[in-house]
């Protein structure tokens, strides 16, 4: 399975690179998606394995955060794990309150839009109805 990293700027995708390069963590600079381009013009695409390696070594360097992640998937589509529906764009589920994510294993798990603002609206209302 190969991930998109997008970043705010082409500035921010460019440092990335860099970052990566020197780090030794395997990826390719790409064109982005049109469905994602309004980040930037450029993304890195790298597999699944070295995924976390990269978002650790990213996310300490300032200017070379990552905005966002997709999963790509063989056909280029992206593809939600709730509804199995394919789509232009996915986003990570946002876990609850309770949730320790250093001490308890997880499945990763990328939704559409519709299913995520589905996710956000139940999180809210368990929130509203417990406090």
């Amino acid at each position: 399975m190969k991930y998109i990293l997008a970043f705010s700027s082409t500035h921010g995708a460019l440092k990335a690179e860099s970052i990566l390069k020197e780090a030794g963590v395997p990826f390719r600079l790409e064109p982005a998606p049109k469905s994602i381009s309004a980040y930037c013009d450029l993304v890195i695409v790298l597999h699944e394995a070295v995924l976390a390696e990269a978002r650790g070594v990213l996310d300490v360097v300032e200017g070379a955060g990552v905005e966002a992640v997709y999963k790509k998937e063989e056909g280029g589509m992206l593809r939600c794990d709730f509804c199995g529906r394919e789509t232009d764009s996915v986003v990570r589920v946002a876990l609850d309150k309770d949730y320790d994510r250093l001490t308890v294993r997880h499945q990763k798990r990328y939704a559409c839009p519709d299913c995520s603002k589905k996710k956000d609206e139940e999180r809210e209302e368990r929130k509203n109805s417990s406090g």
